[in-house]
């Protein structure tokens, strides 16, 4: 179950990636939010395109570590472009904790490089730490 909930979540995060992508990149953004980009609106194609790669190496189980920091940093973007045109970043913020945790749900060893996670996901011990870190 806990899995099949990641999938979901990342699912939607992923296809509003790649959806909004496919909007910058064929033109297709309505006027009024081109205008509302001021001087980004010369770069759409290159956002749309990050944003296509970003949520297709999201969704795909080998590339998904790859994909959950580029998602990230495309999700960011987003609220500092809605910080700066001062309107609400709650979708953004709200889209970045779904990749999050869609990504931490489907597979545990996301955080792995967290301090005292270990690679299943559960808490280490010190010992375990120690052991890891004489590992070659």
């Amino acid at each position: 179950m806990r899995k099949t909930s990641g999938w979901i979540l990342l699912v939607v995060v992923g296809g509003m990636l790649i959806l909004a992508g496919l909007l910058k990149v064929s033109g297709r953004l309505p006027e009024d939010r081109v205008a509302e980009l001021g001087p980004l609106s010369n770069q759409l194609e290159l956002i749309g395109l990050g944003a296509i790669a970003s949520g297709v190496l999201l969704l795909t189980p080998r590339t998904a570590a790859i994909g959950i920091l580029l998602s990230s940093s495309y999700w960011g973007g987003a609220i500092c472009t809605h910080m700066l045109q001062e309107t609400s970043y709650a979708q953004p913020a709200a889209l970045l904790v779904m990749s999050w945790m869609g990504s931490i749900l489907r597979d545990r060893r996301t955080l792995w490089s967290l301090p005292g996670v270990s690679e299943g996901g559960a808490r280490s011990t010190i010992t375990d730490q120690r052991h890891d870190a004489v590992r070659p």
